[in-house]
């Protein structure tokens, strides 16, 4: 005897909001960093641009920080369920006029068509998904292929959020303090690399020395 089959009523899997992200801000890199962004985070950025030369962050590294200086700068270091609301009704970064590309590229109008996203349940599944991982201040998870760097690519984060934090006190996107947990003494000699790591492979040298004239 057949199963009846299940009501669609939760949200399509095969929907990652962070490939809407990284479209947009790939479409939008020119607007967000004129319009959005520190002069620390640019100068951070285009020293750091694999585009620009050979540089010591790997493709997925620098993305991955391009996409955490967003997510700070740009959507206020707002929980992802926040931007997703803000995506889906097409208001503040996402307004009419900065279109909204999904990872195929389509048009935000055609991808609500294919993910049904236009009904209210699925919608609210996505939702109600994000929301529930939310916290005080947003956390956000390192994706990468194993053997890409996570490990420097969270060192990077740390410098570039305690150095917004320095040019930037007033400023409650800005983070003072870090508490890293090894789970064994493997991956903590590993983590040594935060505390051994050369700064100016990173970070240009003039910000390297926390003066208030370059913020």
């Amino acid at each position: 005897m057949a199963r009846p089959k299940k009501a669609a009523t939760s949200a399509a899997p095969e929907f990652a909001f962070f490939n809407v992200l990284t479209r947009f801000v790939q479409q939008q890199r020119k607007n967000l960093r004129r319009d959005h962004y520190s002069l620390l985070a640019k100068k951070i950025l285009d020293f750091n641009d694999p585009a620009k030369g050979d540089n010591f962050l790997r493709l997925p590294q620098f993305e991955a920080l391009e996409m955490y200086v967003f997510l700070k700068e740009a959507a206020g270091n707002a929980p992802l369920h926040h931007v997703f609301a803000d995506w889906h009704q097409r208001q503040g970064l996402f307004s009419a006029d900065a279109p909204v590309l999904t990872a195929s590229g389509a048009v935000q109008s055609n991808f609500f068509a294919e993910l049904d996203l236009t009904q209210p349940e699925h919608y609210q599944a996505i939702f109600n998904q994000l929301a529930a991982r939310s916290r005080l201040y947003p956390n956000y998870v390192y994706a990468l292929t194993m053997g890409t760097g996570k490990t420097l690519l969270m060192a990077v984060c740390l410098f570039y959020d305690f150095l917004f934090a320095h040019h930037h006190p007033d400023d409650p996107r800005g983070c003072l303090n870090a508490l890293v947990f090894a789970p064994d003494k493997t991956v903590l000699h590993s983590l040594r690399e935060i505390q051994t790591f050369p700064l100016d492979k990173i970070i240009p040298e003039p910000w390297l020395f926390g003066s208030s004239r370059y913020s």
